[in-house]
This record gives C-alpha cells, structure tokens and sequence, in this order.
C-alpha cells in the first residue's frame, strides 16, 4: 500500500511541477524575497520552466498559483533550500509521499487559515468529514455545516466570522487543496485522502468534552492566552463542582510540563476562592505546584506574600512555558517582568538566580535568556495612519504593550485622551481596565511582539467610540542593534485631527511637526 500511495503522491501534478521548479533553480539558485518567495520579475521564467504562459509583470508571486503553489511545495519538501536571499536545488524526490503531505500542509497553512488563529490541518480534517460522510461540497452548505462543526468543537468563535476579508472561506480553500492534491475526487476519499485523513486524526487533537481526560485537556489548553483556555475548558467543565475540578486537574498537573501546569492553575485560580481553597488543603500536594499555590493564595488574599526564592521559581516556571510556546523574545519578557516582581534585574544577576532556583528546567533557561540578556530591545517601525492623507511613521520597542502604544497614538495625533478607545487585534478587542468596556482585555497584557507578529502585520485602533477615529497600525520591519530610549517619530504626513469641530468657531489645523510630537514623547517616557 505505501509504495502504491508514494506512485499516487508522485504523479500529483503539484508535486510533478515542484519538481520541475526546483531543477529550474539549479545548483546556482535564483534570487528571492525577504520572505522565501519568487521575485515578480522572476515568475515568467519560472512560469515557462513549467509550460505556463504568464503576463511579463505580475504584482507578487501569489498573484500566479500555478506557480507559487508549487514553490511553495518544493521548499516545504525540501527541494529547495533558501539560504542568503537564494533558492537553490537540494536534492532528488526520495520520498514522493513525504514531499506530497509537506506541500499539503504548507499550502493548507499558507491558503486555508481563519481569522481565529486555528491550524487549519483541523479545518482540512472537518471539512473531509463533511464533504464524504455528508456528501455537501456547494460552497453555501460546506461553509454552513464546517462553521457549525467548529463551532461545536470549540475552535471557532459562533460570535466571530472566520473567512478573511477578501479570501475564500477556510473551508472551501481546504477542499480545493485537497482536491487539487487528490486527496478528494467529487465527494469521495481517494487512497490518497484515506491516508492524509488518518495523519490528519493523529495530529488533529480531540474535541473537548467532559469526558475528555483531564492530562489531555491541559496539553490542548498549554500555551494559549487565559481567555481562549478558559473558553473552552468550560466545555469540559460540564456538570463538574469547583472541587471536582481541581481533585481532577491537580494530578494531572502533578506530572506535565510547566505550560500546563500554569494553564491548571490559572483555570483554578478563575474558578474564584472556593477552587483556591480546594487547591490548599489537597493532600499531598504536589511539590511543583506548591509555590503556585501559595502565590495564588496571596492573590485572592488568602496568604502573605510568597518569599523570594518562590517568585524566582515561579519565573523560571513562567519562562519556560513561554519559550516553549512562543519562542525566546517572549521568554525574555516575560522573565524581565516576573524577576522584576522579586527585585532582581535579569540583566544582573537574574540568570543566576534562576540557575539556583531549584526548578528542573532552570538549566534550559538560563540557556536561553543568556543569548538575549544584555543585548538591545529589538524596535518596531510602525506606520500609524488616520487616513490615507494623514499618517505617522514611529519607532516604538517591541516590548511595549498596547497600553503604552495607545499613549503613543495620542501624542503622534495630538489627541486630548479624554474619550475611551479600542485596540482590535484578530479577533480580540483590548482596552483600559479601568474603564469596563464589555468583551474587552486589559491593554496592558498584550505586547507589541504579540500584537505584530511578523512584517506587514496590521491592528487597529479606535479613539472616542462616537466618533470613531480609527488608526490602522503596520509592522513595517523590525530593527535590531538598534537601542531606543524612548519611542520616537521619524516622519508622517497631514494636519493633526481637529478633535472638537465647531463650524460656528473653526479652528486652524495644526501641521504634522516631528520634533513636537518627540518633545510629547519624551515628557511621556519620563512619567
């Protein structure tokens, strides 16, 4: 059966023209983007290596799928290797089934994603369900009952639209790769879609239920942000006391790994003080949750303060679960904020107070927050426009949370700050605590190495809610060796807003002018 799948994967045309691509580039490769693709100028050659006719100027590489899907395919399976800005030839098609589930997947993440965040490998799987147990492909239907199912399990939200403005719905994206794959021929299963349906159910975590163990509800739950963890353990939560809870959630945090032994404890600690007090008196308690519990007591004033060796191990806790999750910038936050707590720099002496705090993973670590201590806070460059004719460029840390970015936004634009205000990001909306919107996060929990992940990513932001004055913010590159004291505006265009137009007194714009706009900047970095 493999070798019959591995001639079915070889003879897929995606996987025939990858091929074709990657002998185009050769041993001497081709030039490509900052991100991995072909350049714009580049796409009629390769287009011609594959026998396609194409326009001799196209915008982007993704303009000609014909081309890019296969590109993306061949890099995915290791035909290609992008190294110092080229593309070059890697080797021979060893492994056909390999090369064919690695461009499924690079093309399922690059085509079939959602407004959510989800893997869209789930959505692939849902939608197979449907499209062969239920026998719906209409574009209408697919995206009816896919929604419906995702909704139940708990990936999408029923409150959020997960189509992308502008793109295909997830659901219909996934079935025209996998058809475009042969993984379905009509509403049927090939061999091929058989055997990526069962990789798929491997991958694919199970649905949330009360009857799910609690071990796997916290590996499903480890690494994603408080909300969306509390979110959907309400489902497994079911009829379930707080006590049931936690003499369930307890054991299994016992043996896993800090992230889910944080998601366990952040879960109880939400559950509100009868969780917390359940949480106390088990018996034993684990040793690896007992300075977790103690801070949580403190938290809902059941406690003192713990002692400082306890925040330290806290903090190597907190780390790692971040540089397991979300990569080393995070880690190294995340342990500035938490040693900052217990009055300790990590930058003098923190990493050695982490290595001594006795926690099992202190070593890794350290490791890695060696690598980034001491070194400069990477800088955002951020293009913050009002409007197409209004728009101010800024350099800001990466560090920074959206509470900070909001201050920023006010001096750039020279707002009074005297309305509320909406950062959008996804599909979340975060705000000042202090004000109590509804369906809203605290400003000051989200980063702007969060908030924009990636080059070209975009947020926005709403000052005064009547007169919604909206802000689209864009990553344009991030800056490294760069140290920067204090936010900074380097250019922009147009008259600051006249907040508060009265036709009967009008008043005379104010013009765009950098160097005031820095002076507010540096009174707001002195506060």
């Amino acid at each position: 059966m493999p070798s019959d799948l591995s001639r079915a994967a070889s003879a897929c045309p995606v996987i025939a023209a990858a091929v074709r691509l990657a002998e185009w580039a050769g041993e001497d490769g081709v030039p490509v983007t900052a991100g991995g693709s072909l350049r714009p100028a580049d796409v009629p050659t390769a287009s011609a290596a594959l026998g396609i006719l194409t326009r001799a100027k196209i915008r982007r590489a993704a303009d000609r799928p014909e081309v890019h899907r296969p590109w993306l395919t061949a890099v995915a399976a290791g035909l290609i290797t992008i190294a110092d800005g080229r593309a070059v030839h890697a080797g021979r098609l060893n492994d056909p089934l390999a090369a064919w589930w690695a461009g499924l997947q690079a093309l399922l993440a690059a085509e079939a994603t959602d407004t959510m965040g989800v893997d869209p490998r789930i959505t692939a799987m849902v939608t197979m369900d449907v499209v062969t147990r239920e026998h719906v492909d209409d574009g209408w239907g697919l995206q009816h009952r896919v929604n419906h199912l995702m909704y139940d399990r708990g990936d999408w939200d029923s409150l959020a639209d997960p189509q992308r403005h502008g793109r295909v719905h997830p659901a219909g994206a996934a079935l025209a790769l996998l058809r475009l794959f042969g993984a379905i021929r009509g509403t049927e299963l090939t061999p091929l879609g058989a055997w990526v349906h069962a990789e798929l159910r491997k991958i694919v975590p199970p649905q949330i239920t009360p009857e799910l163990p609690a071990a796997d509800l916290l590996e499903q739950l480890a690494g994603t942000d408080e909300i969306d963890a509390w979110n959907r353990a309400r489902r497994w939560f079911g009829d379930r006391t707080r006590e049931q809870i936690v003499t369930e959630l307890v054991p299994s945090a016992a043996d896993a790994s800090p992230a889910e032994q944080i998601t366990a404890i952040t879960l109880i600690s939400d559950l509100g003080d009868k969780a917390v007090t359940a949480l106390r008196t088990t018996e034993p308690m684990p040793a690896n949750l007992a300075a977790h519990t103690r801070l949580l007591a403190h938290q809902h004033e059941l406690a003192p303060m713990p002692d400082t060796s306890d925040l330290v191990w806290l903090a190597t806790e907190y780390t790692h679960a971040d540089l397991a999750h979300h990569g080393v910038a995070a880690a190294r936050y995340t342990a500035t904020d938490a040693l900052h707590h217990a009055d300790i720099d990590l930058g003098t002496g923190g990493i050695d107070r982490i290595v001594n705090s006795g926690h099992p993973h202190a070593a890794a670590v350290a490791e890695a927050l060696a690598t980034v201590a001491g070194t400069a806070v990477p800088v955002q460059q951020l293009r913050i426009s009002l409007s197409g004719q209004c728009w101010r460029r800024v350099l800001i840390a990466e560090n920074a949370t959206l509470e900070t970015l909001h201050h920023v936004i006010i001096a750039l634009f020279g707002w009074d700050d005297d309305h509320l205000h909406i950062f959008t990001v996804g599909r979340r909306h975060y705000a000042d605590s202090l004000h109590g919107l509804e369906e809203t996060v605290p400003e000051h929990t989200m980063r702007l190495h969060q908030a924009l992940p990636h080059s070209k990513a975009t947020i926005s932001h709403t000052y005064d809610l009547g007169a919604s004055w909206k802000h689209e913010i864009l990553l344009e590159k991030v800056l490294h060796d760069h140290p920067l004291p204090q936010p900074e505006c380097v250019t922009g265009k147009g008259d600051n807003p006249i907040e508060y137009y009265d036709p009967d007194e009008p008043e005379d714009p104010v013009p765009f002018d950098a160097e005031a706009i820095n002076t507010r900047l540096h009174k707001l970095a002195a506060t």
